[in-house]
């Protein structure tokens, strides 16, 4: 039995029609009658799930993507809000409003230029909060993400040498960063640079001709670009024989 004015509380776990069909009740001189039949319709929304995601590493400078991940969204805007952390500093909140469904791309990806100017530190992101126009349910899944800044990538290479004509000079490239490093040398008679892979450091090379060896380009395992001191100096001389 029902008492008037009483209020019913429903869960359903998908979408449902509730109608009533009959009503019952009351005395004989005055049944109850179901005069308009009538029925509500509940509509169970998924969770909008939001995640983000950035790059691991990064090269000094570089325009870092943060990209936010959705699943069931259902828009069609929405608005997002995040920190940014950018070493030992304090965390800056952001928020993107207004933003249309169409800016995602096909697999619901929403990608920013998170670091104006580009990365000078590690930096940390964590997503706060977001908001789907005409969905409440909303959970934040993976909410931080870190990118770190590479390692300053450096070659020195300036030992010079003396040889006599046939044998190699060996010289040294200390080099920073993180390897294997990719290094354009030119060489005396070189046209165009010749790329070597150095898998660590230091790492040996042995010069053959006589002149300036030079390195015009160097970078890390992350394509990140160094700098570069040096450049070594051969002279041949050559060999007398005396009988």
């Amino acid at each position: 039995e029902t008492a008037l004015g009483e209020i019913w509380t429903i869960t359903p776990d998908s979408s449902s029609v509730y109608s009533i069909t009959e009503i019952t009740g009351g005395s004989l001189i005055n049944p109850c009658t179901l005069l308009n039949p009538d029925a509500i319709t509940v509509t169970v929304n998924e969770f909008t799930t939001v995640s983000i995601s950035t790059d691991s590493i990064a090269c000094a400078g570089d325009l870092v993507a943060l990209d936010f991940a959705f699943e069931n969204f259902i828009g069609p805007e929405f608005e997002i809000t995040y920190t940014s952390q950018i070493g030992a500093g304090p965390a800056i909140s952001s928020t993107i409003s207004n933003i249309p469904l169409l800016e995602l791309t096909p697999d619901s990806l929403y990608s920013i230029s998170a670091i104006p100017g580009g990365i000078t530190e590690n930096t940390t992101f964590e997503l706060t909060s977001i908001l789907d126009d005409n969905n409440t349910c909303v959970t934040l899944a993976e909410t931080i993400a870190t990118v770190l800044l590479a390692p300053t990538v450096n070659v020195d290479f300036s030992v010079d040498g003396i040889i006599c004509a046939g044998d190699s000079l060996l010289t040294t490239m200390a080099l920073t960063g993180d390897g294997p490093w990719v290094i354009d040398v030119n060489t005396p008679s070189s046209v165009t640079p010749d790329e070597i892979i150095a898998p660590s450091t230091p790492f040996d090379y042995y010069a053959l001709e006589d002149g300036v060896y030079t390195i015009s380009a160097i970078e890390d395992v992350y394509g990140c670009p160094g700098s570069i001191n040096g450049q070594v100096d051969v002279t041949i001389i050559a060999v007398s024989y005396t009988h």
